[in-house]
């Protein structure tokens, strides 16, 4: 894994910092929680090694869940290995600041690719040293720069997060990216089988989005049976921007309601991004990777909205729900072939 075009770089530094964390902790950036009805839904950058367990004690001490169920979801795709204390993640020399994309992997396979990361790092260590990269700013630019540093540990993420009473879930989802359906039905699957009060943890690199959106999707999974009680339907409808979202709603039965829940979740979890606005904002750009971006980010609105529906038609499993509506997958099969189009 790691070979003669690799590097092992640094995965944690201070420009993660987009948010003030609503806890101080020193190794963890972007922190914010919500409580839902009983449960509590927290969301971070990737966090070093010895500041997971004080995030751990904190919640669960300030916010009485001593009883709770602890589930932590982790959203790299990309291999990360810990060393020492810190995070590192395998990149290619040629582009240090771009992830490694497996689009579709499985976490087993994340985690194998793990473990031989960590022998090969063994295999590397010279006098007790590792030769690593990070990045440095060099009058106000950000550059790549190795170093040697001494290794006291190596552990993979499974060993990192192997802490009692916490459950650990790798779901594997590419920067940038929506999630495939098959992972909201993880989600959604996961956190219907827990009896009584959660936890949850969600983490991706930055906490930005792959951590945002699946907190909005715990989130409207936990109150699917509350949602009498919340005031989601009293909200300004918003039109669709996108000729997709405007198709899309053609297909849903209950398409207004759905909408409209799912720009409510939306809109309780925008402390760092809004998922929703974000997308406009990317498709009035003139640059080529914000447009693939807003694509991109497109696609996951569109699943949120469906997944609204999904949870508003009470149904049992969101991929069949996909599956038996192929005019849902041509919108998908569209997006990624098309120019955005605005209304």
């Amino acid at each position: 894994v790691l070979s003669t075009m690799t590097i092992l770089k640094n995965d944690y530094f201070r420009g993660f910092s987009l948010f003030e964390s609503m806890y101080r902790i020193d190794g963890i950036f972007n922190m914010r929680y919500i409580r839902v009805l009983d449960h509590l839904i927290v969301g971070c950058a990737m966090p070093k090694a010895n500041a997971i367990k004080k995030l751990l004690l904190k919640v669960l001490k300030e916010h009485q869940k001593k009883n709770a169920a602890i589930h932590w979801f982790c959203m790299r795709e990309e291999p990360v290995i810990y060393v020492n204390n810190t995070p590192y993640v395998l990149r290619r020399y040629s582009v240090p600041y771009d992830n490694i994309e497996i689009t579709g992997i499985d976490s087993n396979i994340v985690h194998k690719m793990e473990v031989q990361l960590k022998k090969d790092i063994y295999d590397e260590i010279k006098d007790n040293l590792l030769l690593v990269h990070d990045e440095t700013l060099v009058k106000g630019t950000c550059v790549i720069t190795h170093k040697w540093v001494e290794v006291e540990a190596v552990k993979t993420m499974r060993e990192v997060y192997n802490i009692k009473s916490l459950i650990f879930h790798r779901v594997p989802i590419s920067d940038e990216r929506a999630p495939m359906p098959r992972l909201i039905s993880y989600l959604y699957d996961t956190l219907c089988k827990v009896k009584g009060e959660m936890v949850l943890f969600f983490n991706c690199q930055m906490g930005r989005g792959r951590t945002t959106t699946f907190m909005i999707l715990s989130y409207m999974t936990l109150i699917r049976n509350s949602l009498d009680t919340l005031p989601w339907e009293t909200i300004e409808y918003r039109k669709p921007r996108f000729i997709l979202i405007q198709q899309l709603l053609k297909f849903l039965p209950n398409a207004r309601s759905s909408k409209k829940f799912a720009d409510f979740a939306i809109d309780n979890f925008d402390h760092i991004e809004n998922i929703r606005d974000i997308i406009e904002e990317l498709a009035k750009s003139s640059v080529t990777k914000n447009i693939e971006k807003a694509q991109a980010f497109l696609l996951r609105y569109m699943y949120v909205i469906c997944f609204a529906e999904f949870i508003l038609g009470k149904e049992t499993s969101f991929t069949d729900f996909l599956l038996n509506r192929p005019e849902i997958q041509e919108l998908v099969a569209s997006n990624l072939n098309t120019d955005l189009k605005f209304i």
